[in-house]
């Protein structure tokens, strides 16, 4: 199954190592360790590098695009890097984005892009143009379909352009899903990295104030780098599968009963109320 991991990053936005202390490492500082399953998915860090714009890559009609078209007009751009098969992670974050944009003053297309490249070049850009329509109906803007861009391309390409921001994903060997991190990369109009904003939730006043910032060409560190990533777990069989699942059905219950007692407190509460009003 697919489940979500967070992790702490450290000052270079790396993940802390499987193997013990990072080289270099201060004395009494511990590094965190990761799953396994996590080698590989991590965001590294680059400020102040530049993406090779002259990939090529195919937009959400079918057209193919050079990505240095979607820039140098002054508008700072949202990069993501999703897929539309994904089984959890991918729907949470461009929820989560769009919620925020919903609250930003700025619209994207106007002051701002946002480019959507896609993890799985196997995904053509009829399943690009789905996940447009799904997510632009809840962005309630008249600018969105020219302001969010869901690009495909070949693996070369998109390698390419995740190496370039220090995105790091890979596929799982057993089920062909995409692990990788949840973050954004926000480019400067003329496609630098100008920082990164990690997550699923993204407040929209701390948005903005990187929006401004990279349209201004600055660098700005993230000061919260909590990673979250998606990667595959195998279900335990035999005796641990029960024991998990009886543990499952053990925490339901336990909810259920719970959601019992606050709703005859409320109720006694409320009659309590109506009684004393009475009086």
């Amino acid at each position: 199954m697919a489940v979500v991991a967070a992790i702490a990053l450290g000052a270079g936005g790396g993940p802390a190592r499987a193997d013990g202390p990072a080289p270099g490492a201060r004395p009494g500082e511990i590094a965190e360790s990761v799953p396994p399953e996590m080698k590989g998915v991590e965001l590294v860090e680059k400020l102040g590098a530049k993406i090779p714009l002259d990939l090529r890559f195919t937009d959400e009609t079918g057209a193919p695009i050079r990505l240095g078209s979607l820039f140098g007009d002054g508008k700072p751009v949202l990069l993501t890097f999703n897929y539309s098969s994904c089984p959890m992670l991918c729907s949470v974050q461009l929820g989560g984005l769009v919620k925020s944009l919903n609250e930003l003053t700025w619209s994207a297309g106007v002051e701002f892009r946002i480019v959507t490249i896609g993890l799985n070049p196997m995904e053509g850009h009829r399943r690009a143009m789905e996940s447009k329509m799904r997510y632009l109906a809840r962005y309630k803007r008249s600018t969105g379909d020219e302001g969010w861009r869901f690009l495909t391309g070949t693996e070369p390409s998109i390698r390419a352009l995740a190496a370039a921001v220090g995105y790091g994903y890979r596929v799982h060997p057993t089920t062909g899903e995409f692990l990788h991190p949840a973050a954004i990369t926000v480019l400067s109009p003329d496609g630098v990295v100008s920082s990164y904003v990690y997550g699923v939730e993204y407040p929209a006043a701390p948005l903005a104030v990187t929006l401004m910032a990279a349209r201004k060409g600055q660098l700005v560190e993230a000061t919260e780098k909590f990673l979250m990533a998606c990667f595959h777990y195998d279900s335990p069989r035999g005796n641990a599968a029960i024991a998990l699942r009886v543990m499952q059905i053990g925490g339901i219950a336990f909810v259920g009963a719970m959601l019992v007692v606050f709703g005859v407190a409320r109720a006694s509460r409320r009659q309590r109320s109506k009684v004393s009003t009475r009086s």
